[in-house]
Formats: C-alpha cells, sequence, structure tokens
C-alpha cells in the first residue's frame, strides 16, 4: 500500500512491545491526528472520517466510538454526548465498566496534546494510563455511539490474555494512576463502584502466576500473603469478598484449596483445547474414517494433561 499511496509510511523497529511501537508511531508520524488499530483488528469503512468529522465539528480535544468484537457477540456503544473533564471523572466508574475510556484504539487524538507517552515498563495497563493523561489535558470529549471498530476476539496478547510474571505490579500501577486522576472527594466513591472490576483484574493476575508453573504450592501462598499486604489491595477490597463462593476462598486466606481449584480448571481448559484441536484434525481428513493413528493422538494428548 506504502508504494501506491505516498500519504502512508511504513516504519520499522526491533521488536520491544506495543507500548514500545506506538511510542515509535507518534515520534515519527507527521500528521495532526493518531489513532490505533491492533494488529488483526479491522475499521470501518470510513471509520476515520466519522471520527475526524465529529473532532472538528465539534470543537474537541479527544473523539471515543463504540466497538464490535469480530464473533458479532460483543457490541460497547454509548449515546452521544460531549463532556468536560469534570463530567467524565464523576462518571468514571460507568466509562471504566464500558471500557470505553481503557483500550486506545476506539479514539482520535489530537498529536500536539501528547504529552506523555506509553509506559513501556508495563505490560498490562499501560492503555489507560496513557488514555488518563491525554484526558487531563482535554476540555472537551465527544463520545459517539458508532460502532466503527472491530476488535478481534481471543487474538494474541490481547487485554485479556496477556496477564504475565510482573502482572500484580503493573494492575497496581493502574489503578495508582487512576487514583491519582480522579479528584480525592471521588477517590473513595470510584474504587467502591469498580471493586469488581479490580478483582476481576486480580484474579487474572492471580491465576496466571498458578497455572505459569514457575513457583511451588508454598511461594505461592507466600506470594499472595504479600499481595494482600500491599497498599493498593487493602485500599481496593476493604470489606469486600466475591459473591463466587470458590473466589471467597482467596479472601479467607484458604489459599491452598483455591490454588486446586485454579489448577484444575487450568487443566480442563487445556484438556478442551487440546481435544477441539485434533478433532477439527479428524473432520479435516480426507479419509472417511477415523484412523487407529488419529485415535491414539486423541487419547495421549488428553491423558498427558489429567496426571
Amino acid at each position: 500500500m506504502a508504494q501506491n499511496d505516498k500519504r502512508i509510511v511504513v516504519l520499522n523497529k526491533k521488536n520491544g512491545g506495543a507500548s514500545s511501537a506506538r511510542n515509535y508511531g507518534i515520534r515519527y508520524s507527521n500528521g495532526k491526528y493518531i489513532q490505533f488499530v491492533d494488529a488483526d483488528d479491522a475499521l470501518e469503512i470510513n471509520a476515520t472520517n466519522c471520527l475526524l468529522r465529529t473532532l472538528k465539528e465539534n470543537d474537541l480535544d479527544l473523539v471515543m466510538c463504540g466497538y464490535h468484537s469480530s464473533d458479532g457477540l460483543t457490541e460497547k456503544k454509548l449515546p452521544f454526548q460531549i463532556l468536560a473533564l469534570d463530567k467524565l471523572t464523576s462518571d468514571f466508574a460507568l466509562f471504566y465498566h464500558t471500557t470505553y475510556l481503557n483500550p486506545p484504539w476506539n479514539k482520535m487524538f489530537i498529536k500536539s496534546k501528547i504529552e506523555t507517552f506509553f509506559p513501556e515498563d508495563m505490560s498490562l495497563g499501560e492503555d489507560l494510563v496513557f488514555n488518563l493523561h491525554y484526558i487531563k489535558q482535554c476540555a472537551r470529549i465527544g463520545i459517539i455511539p458508532n460502532m466503527e471498530y472491530i476488535y478481534t476476539v481471543g487474538r494474541l496478547n490481547s487485554l485479556t490474555t496477556k496477564y504475565d510474571a510482573n502482572g500484580v505490579e503493573c494492575l497496581e500501577k493502574k489503578i495508582s494512576e487512576m487514583i491519582a486522576f480522579l479528584p480525592e472527594f471521588l477517590q473513595m466513591r470510584t474504587i467502591e463502584q469498580l471493586q469488581t472490576e479490580f478483582w476481576t483484574d486480580y484474579k487474572r493476575c492471580i491465576e496466571g502466576i498458578i497455572t505459569c508453573g514457575s513457583l511451588d504450592e508454598n511461594q505461592l501462598i507466600h506470594t499472595f500473603i504479600e499481595i494482600k499486604k500491599s497498599e493498593i489491595w487493602n485500599l481496593c477490597f476493604s470489606g469486600y469478598k466475591p459473591d463466587c463462593r470458590i473466589e471467597s476462598l482467596f479472601f479467607d486466606n484458604q489459599y491452598r484449596k483455591y490454588i486446586r481449584y485454579v489448577d484444575r480448571m487450568h487443566q480442563k481448559r487445556i484438556i478442551k483445547s487440546k481435544m477441539k484441536d485434533i478433532v477439527k484434525e479428524i473432520e479435516n481428513n480426507s479419509k472417511q474414517f477415523i484412523s487407529k493413528f488419529l485415535i491414539f493422538r486423541l487419547f495421549k494428548k488428553v491423558t498427558e494433561h489429567i496426571q
């Protein structure tokens, strides 16, 4: 495309993660506006024109649009509105909960207003941190219901899968940035409104630590004790307990039961995934019968993960 359209410039750099790539693109861009599209995702026809027109016609500093998933099962859209910064902060929990606020790819930014880049030391929550720093520079923020962005479900390194070894550290930095973004009189109210979302994030990080297999049970317990000593944990979960009985085990310090439950569920997911792969292979087999070899492979792959 770059060969046929001089407006398109392809930049190549050493892989340093999504934040590094985005920052590189921002630095070398020479346009007035910035828009992000993640790998494997897509834009609706005229999406950029729609966002740009809304930005210009309403004299906005930022515009956010709706989006839908590639499988058609998820749709996110809010009514058209133009907000001042104080209105966005007072309704922060709503925008966080609907995930309009969190990603960078359903937005159009003005390059000259970008003063703080994506934090490259974070592997989780970096998008929201970038957005919050940008929004602090905004007087007028527009929201449109148009679902102009198509999000690919289950893509590699998506927001729902990239919980790595330092996930809790990154999560707590994200929450700290959120608290700092809000006026002091709104902080505790917003934390209480978002307790379930915060636990969901922590739970994914905790389950990632369990299933990565690098720590034994005693090391895991020590790690969880330390997590629950942190200032951010106690700020988020004072008086909170999840509805799910199994998840309540973690809050009741019954770590061994929780670890074994998570590990068992993880093994079941692996088995299910392996079985799907083999069944698909069988279905694609050109022969009209299921060979003994394929049945043996299915049995072997499943039993490997039941141990």
